[in-house]
């Protein structure tokens, strides 16, 4: 047998076979390879869609980043907001702040001072048999809590359509400004208590505030309006929120009239009276004495009365001497 000459002479036969097998294996994996992409169209694919793939995660690695940028913001925001705010000076401190500041319109000056007077009506009105409206019997109450709330002034401001205004949102009839920190102070105080719109107005107009208040229906379980509302002998309308529940230890009425309230008057929270203020943080403060005050109470009736003290209204000749005197 001849043997075997050139560069492969110093190789065994089992050495060259084996690195015959080993190189033989490499390239039917490298043909393999290439048949399953088939062509270079494949090849151009999987190019592009590893590129839409690095593409797609640069963008959510941002909106991420984004996002987290914006809660973090947000959240550092809202402890600055919660540092600043007193609740316990809440409404009475808003009110004389707004009286003694000469750059406040004289249209919300005079707005505090009826309050102030309606106030003195709620807690001093002598005629206890008015004509009240009978319980709902279809309303379920879910939570342990029930709050009843008022839309103008209160959560909106509403006018006929001026020139050069941008609001919030307006039709053919009217323009309206949300209140600043409305639908978070709506959604947190969902968590905890059965949210009703109670209103002077009448239905149709409630309704169109109802809906841009709450689209989705998640937020309030009822509204009451102008035809729930009770009328005094003087035509005073109040708000009578038995209509809603018998037990006044659970439920509370937030408004900008008082006088509102003269049917359960601690059972009432009233609230400065909003405009066009895209500085108001009134709901904010509210809502840390809802939580901290309400939330914890067997009986909100005495909470009210302890923390507003209005029932010293009662030994003054009006409002406005009650006010100067107490608080001044």
């Amino acid at each position: 047998m001849n043997q075997i000459q050139g560069p492969c002479s110093n190789l065994s036969s089992q050495k060259l076979n084996k690195k015959s097998e080993e190189s033989c294996y490499k390239t039917l994996k490298q043909i393999g390879a290439i048949n399953n992409l088939k062509k270079f169209g494949d090849f151009q694919s999987c190019d592009n869609l590893f590129n839409q793939t690095s593409s797609r995660k640069k963008e959510g690695d941002k909106l991420r980043k984004d996002n987290y940028s914006r809660v973090n913001a947000q959240q550092k925001f809202d402890i600055q907001l919660r540092n600043e705010i007193q609740y316990k000076d809440y409404f009475i401190g808003g009110i004389k702040d707004i009286i003694s500041k000469e750059k406040c319109s004289q249209n919300l000056k005079q707005m505090c001072i009826d309050q102030i007077n309606q106030i003195y009506k709620n807690v001093t009105y002598k005629d206890l048999y008015f004509n009240s409206k009978k319980q709902l019997h279809n309303i379920i109450l879910t939570k342990k809590y029930s709050i009843a709330i008022d839309l103008d002034e209160t959560l909106v401001h509403s006018e006929e359509l001026k020139p050069n205004r941008r609001y919030d949102f307006q039709n053919q009839q009217f323009g309206i400004f949300i209140r600043p920190y409305c639908l978070q102070f709506l959604q947190m105080l969902n968590k905890y208590a059965n949210l009703f719109i109670f209103t002077s107005s009448n239905i149709k107009y409630a309704t169109t505030i109802m809906q841009i208040l709450d689209p989705l229906k998640e937020i309030f379980q009822g509204l009451f309006f102008r035809d729930h509302c009770t009328i005094l002998q003087d035509n005073t309308q109040v708000k009578d929120i038995k209509i809603i529940s018998n037990d006044l230890t659970k439920i509370i009425l937030i408004d900008n009239n008082p006088q509102c309230f003269i049917p359960q008057p601690f059972n009432g929270i009233p609230i400065i009276p909003f405009i066009d203020n895209k500085a108001d943080k009134e709901l904010l403060i509210l809502y840390q004495f809802i939580e901290r005050e309400i939330f914890s109470a067997e009986d909100v009736q005495q909470v009210i009365k302890r923390f507003f003290q209005f029932q010293q209204f009662r030994q003054f000749e009006n409002g406005m001497q009650a006010f100067q005197i107490l608080y001044n």
